[in-house]
């Protein structure tokens, strides 16, 4: 009697209606397995996290403008929009402690000459206030550009991590004494502080001693990060605001010391602890983890957390996406985690690579206003270059990271364990993808299958017959045989490379046999 076909499957199949593919989680033990998340993407993320669907390859970025910064003083420290009251709008970005605004029509840098004492290599963070842009770069007074002239602040102290504005007074975390935070006075970032008449400073201490990481105003609360808690002080900021203010616990153990990598969407904030793990904060639910579904590689990355403070995020607006760039190997932001601001959902990891093929480390990682205004995911270089990546429904496929090379973007998919049995062996011998062509793809090394199974004999087929023709855009399936792999359950993993081509996965399945039960162990 022939034996039984059995078919497994992850994505949406019209014969099997099996739920469409909405995130990724990074986990071996087939317990755990949701139908809507695959166990590994790289460079790919959830085009439709909403409605589900594929995961589609993440566009590229192109080198922004020439090699910015002078001799060996090229770290890029910032990159921010400025929009004044009249409708102006800067692009600015600061390298090796010079400041340039850039032209997005001619894609040129223009140096402003400044004058004030910067830091050429540390951080510098900004905020808007009273139609002026204020810099901080932890080391010296902060100083104000009002697009035409700049100011120092002489009130202020120096400033740790990014000030922010509150009640549109601009608040900040003092440099030589971390557990106290002051503030100017109402639209006028001059004068207040500790200095003079005023006495616009709150030490807290109420509960813990240990100095602050970050701040972060919205119209509800003030919020204070230390590395393992956070507050909220809520109230009107009055000349009473350290007697009037609310104090509120928002957590006991969570906090952060990435001040560099804590921003919002819509009313939450998202950050990373001090472990790494990101993290949001909702005015319904409190403090809300993401990061269940992705420890696995942050198990494997070994973030180091003597780096955390260099970490950097953004949310990439036309792709609502959450971005969490944290230092692995370098002493900046060289992986970035991706997770769905609309559904929570881990979508993995993306890397930048440079003219070698080696990991590129961002500085920085902003949104700004790029041509026609349009929200534009940037990140700036170690080596004085910027970079602009492209649009979901762009064309920017490719990573230009440096003047000499555009590198080929590793899109990696590995389904969740397809086929999970606690006990009996199949016989898995057919791989079938269905791939949408956002691109056409054509038959190229990048192509490379690996499966994974309960044996730990991962093994590699290529792929080189997988072509399609250059006028062909839309779904196509793709049948690969296996050569009867076994196993109580097989991984496919679908890596791809090559210069602009964008790879989407609809679904992927596996067709197996019964082997017959795994032996017991003895």
């Amino acid at each position: 009697m022939p034996a039984k076909v059995l078919t497994f499957g992850q994505g949406f199949s019209a014969d099997a209606q099996r739920p469409a593919i909405v995130g990724c989680r990074t986990t071996f033990d087939p317990t755990t397995v949701d139908p809507t998340l695959v166990n590994a993407l790289a460079n790919m993320y959830c085009r439709d996290p909403l409605v589900g669907g594929g995961v589609v390859g993440r566009p590229g970025c192109n080198t922004l403008g020439a090699q910015l910064g002078a001799g060996g003083l090229r770290t890029f420290q910032h990159l921010v929009q400025f929009t004044r009251q009249d409708g102006t709008e800067y692009t600015i970005g600061w390298c090796g402690g010079k400041m340039y605004t850039l032209n997005w029509g001619t894609r040129v840098w223009t140096e402003i000459v400044h004058g004030m004492a910067v830091s050429t290599n540390a951080r510098i963070y900004s905020c808007v206030l009273a139609d002026q842009i204020v810099f901080s770069d932890g080391v010296n007074t902060p100083f104000m550009w009002s697009g035409a002239a700049f100011t120092v602040l002489a009130n202020c102290p120096v400033l740790y991590g990014q000030p922010r504005i509150h009640y549109a007074k601009l608040f900040g975390i003092k440099a030589v004494k971390r557990n106290t935070m002051v503030w100017s006075e109402e639209n006028d970032p001059t004068i207040g502080y500790e200095a003079g008449i005023y006495n616009n400073g709150w030490e807290l201490v109420q509960t813990r001693a240990e100095g602050l990481h970050a701040l972060f105003a919205t119209n509800e609360a003030l919020y204070y990060f230390r590395e393992r808690s956070i507050g909220a002080i809520r109230g009107e900021v009055t000349p009473d605001f350290r007697s009037d203010g609310t104090r509120e616990g928002v957590s006991e153990d969570i906090g952060t010391v990435s001040p560099g990598c804590v921003f919002s969407f819509g009313t939450d904030i998202y950050f990373p602890d001090a472990d790494g793990r990101p993290w949001k904060i909702t005015q319904a639910e409190g403090v809300i983890p993401l990061w269940a579904d992705l420890q696995r590689d942050l198990d494997s990355f070994a973030i180091d957390r003597t780096k955390l403070p260099a970490a950097t995020g953004a949310v990439w607006t036309l792709g609502t996406q959450a971005i969490f760039g944290l230092p692995r190997t370098g002493s900046k932001a060289d992986v970035f985690l991706v997770i769905s601001v609309l559904t929570d959902k881990y979508q993995g990891y993306w890397e930048f690579r440079d003219a070698t093929d080696t990991l590129s480390q961002a500085g920085v990682l902003a949104t700004v206003k790029g041509a026609l205004n349009v929200p534009t995911l940037v990140h700036g270089s170690m080596n004085g270059y910027a970079h602009d990546h492209g649009e979901a429904s762009g064309t920017i496929w490719d990573d230009t990271i440096d003047t000499t090379a555009a590198n080929r973007i590793a899109h990696v998919f590995r389904s969740a364990p397809l086929g999970s049995s606690a006990k009996v062996d199949k016989v898995f011998d057919l791989a079938r993808f269905v791939l949408r062509m956002p691109t056409a793809l054509s038959a190229n090394a990048g192509w490379l299958l690996q499966y994974l199974t309960t044996r730990a004999n991962p093994g590699n087929i290529l792929l080189a017959a997988l072509t399609v023709p250059a006028n062909v855009k839309g779904e196509r399936q793709f049948v690969v045989g296996l050569g009867d792999v076994n196993g109580r359950w097989v991984m496919l993993d679908l890596r791809h490379g090559a210069l602009t081509e964008r790879l989407e996965v609809m679904t992927a399945e596996v067709t197996a046999y019964i082997g017959g039960a795994e032996p017991a162990l003895t």
